[in-house]
């Protein structure tokens, strides 16, 4: 709790000051840096008539019209995102606009199934805009506290996120089965986090695990900085090596490690 303390206080401070970004072109942007507060919506090549949406959040958080919310990490031209099941969403830009298609793979659908996209929302508002608007008509607060707003939005949202995930891995502990999963392989990913224009690329490790449920044999991956609260409880473990996991009793290839 001081850590996060620490953490809100310096984003606080630095909201405050001069804004030093520099905003990269359109030509430099990866899928990485376009999807991050996007609200896709889209419809099933099959059938047009079935059509979603799903958001791409700050912080990696994904919700979906038809499915549980989960987590996001982008490689390349790749969403790689982990809510029920393991989901690829292969893309073939890293910008998108109505018309443009991509196909989206599963546990359940390893063959895939093509999407057309029909709208691209931008989830992110104009909030300098906004502010300097109500400033100049009087309505609002004054301008010197116009940069102190957004981090304190930033704030918010933080405690928001944390206080979501704590609920989840309680809930997790209390209604999934704890079993033991051994370390088959361990190889190198890139993986990227949101930045207020995008996002910044990082190499983690990636755990290849092996597990058994209801005498059934499964495979699962876990990367030391994208899932949740591994690099606690997984750092310093070598190949042939195990570990305790939490499987979803409706879903077997859905793990939790803690």
């Amino acid at each position: 709790m001081k850590q996060i303390l620490i953490t809100i206080a310096a984003v606080v401070l630095m909201g405050c000051g001069e804004p030093q970004h520099t905003k990269p072109s359109n030509k430099s942007l990866k899928l990485k840096d376009t999807i991050v507060n996007k609200k896709i919506h889209f419809s099933l090549n099959s059938n047009l008539n079935e059509k979603f949406w799903c958001s791409f959040n700050l912080g990696g958080v994904t919700q979906h019209s038809a499915r549980p919310d989960g987590t996001y990490h982008v490689e390349d031209l790749e969403i790689k995102v982990k809510d029920a099941e393991n989901v690829r969403l292969v893309f073939n830009k890293h910008t998108m606009s109505e018309g443009d298609t991509f196909k989206a793979y599963s546990d359940s659908q390893p063959s895939g199934l093509g999407f057309t996209i029909n709208k691209v929302e931008d989830l992110r508002p104009d909030i300098n805009s906004k502010l300097e608007s109500a400033v100049n008509s009087g309505d609002f607060i004054p301008k010197s506290l116009i940069p102190c707003s957004i981090p304190l939005f930033l704030m918010f949202l933080l405690f928001w996120i944390i206080l979501r995930r704590h609920n989840r891995l309680k809930k997790i502990k209390s209604e999934w089965i704890e079993t033991e999963a051994v370390i088959t392989n361990i190889r190198q990913a890139e993986y990227s986090t949101p930045t207020e224009y995008g996002s910044s690329t990082h190499i983690q490790d990636v755990y290849e695990l092996e597990y058994t449920f209801n005498e059934s044999k499964y495979k699962s991956s876990y990367g030391d900085k994208t899932d949740n609260a591994l690099k606690r409880s997984i750092k310093g473990l070598k190949i042939g090596d195990t570990l305790d996991i939490y499987i979803n009793p409706a879903n077997p290839q859905q793990i939790m490690v803690f």
